[in-house]
């Protein structure tokens, strides 16, 4: 009787044991499949909240109105928030990459703190936020202005002088040139005075972005210069910015002939050292 007795209360130890086993597997089972891994940036039991950030923005004017934050915002936007200054910046639409909110005045041109609160977090930025500047030549962003291509200045309001970033090659026999860069709003062929190494280029058109004119004869790697043609005033060098081309042959020897490692090949009628030149002789065959 005292076996049986024994084997009862072993058996029921037993079975206790593998009962709470069972339960913490299923607990540990269940926990693990509730907690999955989401994607980066993306948290919550299904993945659904966003860290949000932003990453630039169009800003209103002094005087308020609408502000367009950029950046990732995710497709859950519960208990959403903008501040500028400690001022709330009134939401009035939100998407995926885009915040557009209406602010009033701010006092002074500088910069200010922006929070954008959504789903219990809050992204912040010190010092990051300035109203839309009168940029003349230009465009606001971020609260700077962005010039225009010859115009520099925080407020693009200054002229920049004359430059050249590009030029096109040459023959070591000089020829035809196309240089980009900026050359003045109002430039007029007599304007400006370009050199390549102490020889003159001879400008043929001018726009504000683009000179077409006729190189010198040259050789090797030369410096560039543009001078004011009134005062001669020193406007811009570039250093071994133009390199003349021992390859090549002047005008490309027309379009009458073939360029051979610079000697022109002409041909027939053409003759001369470009083939510009027109023959009437004859080229009979010898019997």
């Amino acid at each position: 009787m005292k076996l049986i007795t024994s084997l009862l209360i072993i058996l029921s130890i037993v079975s206790n044991c593998f009962s709470q086993s069972s339960s913490s597997s299923s607990s540990l089972s269940s926990s693990a499949s509730s907690s999955q891994e989401c994607p980066p940036g993306y948290f919550g039991i299904d993945c659904s909240f966003f860290n949000h950030n932003v990453t630039g923005y169009n800003p209103a004017y002094a005087h308020g109105g609408y502000v367009l934050f950029w950046g990732n915002f995710g497709s859950v936007h519960n208990g959403l928030s903008v501040s500028i200054a400690g001022t709330g910046c009134s939401v009035n639409a939100v998407y995926d990459s885009m915040i557009q909110c209406w602010i009033g005045s701010l006092p002074e041109n500088v910069f200010y703190n922006v929070s954008v609160t959504q789903n219990g977090i809050t992204w912040f930025r010190d010092n990051y936020y300035r109203y839309q500047t009168n940029c003349d030549r230009g465009q606001s962003l971020n609260g700077y202005c962005q010039c225009e291509t010859g115009f520099t200045g925080e407020l693009c309001d200054t002229e920049a002088s004359p430059y050249i970033t590009t030029i096109t090659t040459t023959s070591n026999d000089g020829g035809y040139v196309i240089a980009e860069g900026w050359f003045g709003e109002n430039s007029q062929v007599n304007t400006l005075s370009i050199f390549i190494g102490n020889q003159k280029l001879r400008i043929q058109q001018i726009s504000p972005n683009r000179i077409n004119g006729v190189a010198p004869q040259g050789s090797g790697v030369k410096d560039i210069t543009i001078y004011n043609s009134t005062n001669n005033d020193l406007l811009f060098t570039g250093a071994s910015l133009f390199q003349y081309d021992s390859s090549l042959c002047y005008g490309d020897c027309f379009s009458n002939g073939v360029c051979n490692n610079g000697v022109c090949e002409c041909y027939y009628p053409w003759t001369g050292p470009y083939c510009f030149d027109f023959t009437t002789s004859c080229q009979c065959p010898q019997n």
